[in-house]
């Protein structure tokens, strides 16, 4: 598979993680969420998470570019991100907050995977 499909893959799974994480938010604002209601987010935002773990490592296999700096820089940053998901849980009113705190972890994983600053 070309280097392509894997970005194109990418960028799906990063627009379902952050479409769960936005549904995640908008039901911690809105008051008492249920547990049924949170379900299609949460499955969405797992589903993202994976689907960004496969694209990811196989651009970097497609790269032939190891493990440097930035990829690891990646990893860390995907793992706050699929913490993300407790920290709505259990502070549903910072979800505001944590929204914009993850929009910019999302934009500082796109920066790195861009620029590869290390």
């Amino acid at each position: 598979m070309t280097i392509v499909f894997y970005d194109a893959l990418h960028v799906i799974g990063a627009l379902m993680l952050f479409a769960g994480l936005g549904g995640l938010a908008a039901l911690a604002l809105s008051g008492n969420p249920t547990h049924k209601a949170r379900v299609p987010f949460v499955a969405l935002h797992g589903i993202g998470l994976l689907v960004l773990l496969v694209a990811g490592f196989g651009a970097i296999a497609r790269l032939s570019v190891g493990f440097p700096g930035w990829v690891i820089a990646k990893i860390v940053l995907w793992l706050f991100l699929g913490a993300s998901l407790t920290l709505f849980k259990k502070k549903p009113q910072a979800g505001g907050m944590l929204l914009i705190v993850v929009l910019l972890v999302g934009l500082a994983a796109a920066f790195i995977g861009n620029y590869k600053p290390f």
